[in-house]
């Protein structure tokens, strides 16, 4: 029996041997090679990136100086003007404002700057470029001094031949003539571009705006704003919208002389065609000429003493309120009580007037 365990025993030593059954180091040393393979392929595959970056990095491109980086934008946003300025049209643009946010590789060299501008076709980490952030902004040129600028003639509430006889009159151009619907008489200027009175180069077009009145509304119109016109400015209006101008009377104001201060019907009131409206004007207030008052006007100064007064120059009440009692007195030999009730009394005359 104990033979038999023995020879079982050594048959299996001979096939463990054959068979090379791993112990517990050689276990371990199989898993670090593992970990050592993993860790190369990681660095190979980092390797391979690098690479690639430097490759990207070295390609040439073009550089561009600080100066021509600028002026390019600069010709970009006078292109961009002279598309807007061409054309008819009344309204004019500029362009206002311009931000750019500008991805590029800094480099510098011959003690200057450079930009250099990736191609489309680059892949370029963002990391790897430099953000520029500048404003540019368009200023118009101004082609001639504004001295050499003419006043517009006010055209409104005249009629449309005499509005274009104006404009002509003072070098300017007929523009666009346009209608619409008002209660004013038609044909009447209600509005024009230029506004009135300011200033624009000689030839300059002049758009006006005509009035055009609706059939059921033709017997019917508003009262105009007279207050504050000239009366001719105002005649011209009402006569144009066919209204009459009624009675013409002044009164003193402190407003411009021969501009309307009072109308009799309220401006914006609905009235009939050829109603009357009759205006106040403002006249010059004229400063009130005061004659100087001769002594004999207080009682008790007759001829004798007015002739003493005389010689000493106290020729009025105002000379004699101004001297003092004791001078009256001795110059017209009276007491200094008489003296006193003339220069009082000569003072409440001034004083009532």
């Amino acid at each position: 029996m104990v033979e038999n365990l023995n020879s079982t025993a050594k048959k299996l030593r001979k096939r463990a041997v054959k068979k090379k059954i791993p112990g517990p180091k050689t276990l371990t040393s199989k898993l670090q090679k593992d970990a050592l393979g993993k860790r190369l392929v990681k660095l190979e595959s980092e390797n391979l990136d690098l690479k690639n970056k430097i490759k990207t990095l070295q390609i040439e491109r073009p550089k561009l100086s600080s100066k021509k980086l600028i002026s390019s934008f600069g010709d970009a946003l006078g292109e961009m003007q002279e598309s807007l300025d061409t054309g008819d049209q009344k309204t004019k643009y500029i362009v206002s404002n311009l931000e750019i946010n500008l991805k590029a590789n800094v480099t510098y060299g011959d003690n200057k700057i450079y930009y250099q501008l990736p191609k489309l076709e680059d892949v370029i980490p963002l990391e790897n470029l430099s953000t520029i952030r500048f404003n540019m902004k368009v200023l118009p040129k101004i082609e001639k001094d504004i001295f050499d600028h003419d006043e517009v003639p006010d055209l409104l509430g005249l009629k449309k031949k005499d509005a274009e006889g104006r404009i002509s009159k003072n070098g300017f151009n007929i523009g666009e003539i346009k209608y619409a619907y008002s209660e004013i008489e038609s044909d009447t200027v209600i509005d024009q571009l230029p506004s009135p009175l300011s200033i624009a180069p000689p030839k300059s077009p002049i758009d006006l705006v005509l009035s055009k009145i609706k059939k059921d509304k033709i017997n019917k119109i508003k009262v105009p704003a007279l207050v504050g016109l000239s009366f001719k400015k105002g005649a011209q209006i009402l006569d144009s919208q066919g209204l009459l101008l009624g009675k013409v009377t002044k009164r003193a104001s402190n407003s411009p002389e021969g501009t309307v201060i009072s109308q009799s019907i309220t401006a914006g009131k609905v009235v009939g065609i050829g109603t009357p409206i009759d205006v106040i004007l403002a006249e010059t207030k004229r400063s009130r000429v005061i004659k100087p008052l001769s002594v004999t006007k207080i009682k008790g100064i007759g001829r004798k003493y007015a002739l003493r007064l005389e010689k000493a120059g106290i020729t009025t009440i105002s000379k004699l309120s101004a001297s003092s009692i004791p001078e009256i007195a001795k110059v017209a030999g009276v007491s200094k009580r008489v003296a006193k009730v003339w220069k009082d009394k000569a003072s409440s005359l001034i004083k009532d007037r």
